[in-house]
This record gives structure tokens, C-alpha cells and sequence, in this order.
């Protein structure tokens, strides 16, 4: 597989490279994982909240401030 940058994007990638002594295949190569691996993971999220709604397991907009308030609360 061949990808091509804008040339824009292509020199940031190069600098990047060259200040972190990795080659820049191997720093495409990285993001590109962690981009896909993302993307799966709310893929699959959003699979489970489909299947949720569709079960009936649903949440008032006050019960799901109230839990984050909870959560987030500093007593």
C-alpha cells in the first residue's frame, strides 16, 4: 500500500522523524494503528448503546447528570 501527504503534511512528518530519530514510515505506521484501534473501540460502543436502546436500558437526562455529579463531586 502506497499513501500519499499533502506536502504540508508530508514535511511535518519528515521534522517530526527527524527530531525524534524514528523513520517516518515507522511514525505513519504508529498513528495510523492507534487512528484504526480507535476507531474500532467506538465502533463497538456504539454497537453496545444500539443494543442498549434497543433492550430498553435508557437513562433520564437528570439520572445521567446526577451520576456524573456524583462521580465528579468533590466532598
Amino acid at each position: 500500500m502506497v499513501v500519499n501527504f499533502p506536502a504540508e503534511l508530508e514535511e511535518c512528518l519528515l521534522d517530526l522523524a527527524a527530531r525524534s530519530g524514528r523513520s517516518p514510515e515507522e511514525i505513519a505506521r504508529e498513528a495510523i494503528e492507534r487512528f484504526v484501534a480507535y476507531r474500532l473501540e467506538l465502533s463497538e460502543l456504539v454497537k453496545r448503546g444500539d443494543a442498549d436502546i434497543a433492550a430498553g436500558r435508557l437513562l433520564e437526562s437528570g439520572e445521567v447528570l446526577l451520576r456524573i455529579e456524583s462521580k465528579y463531586s468533590t466532598q
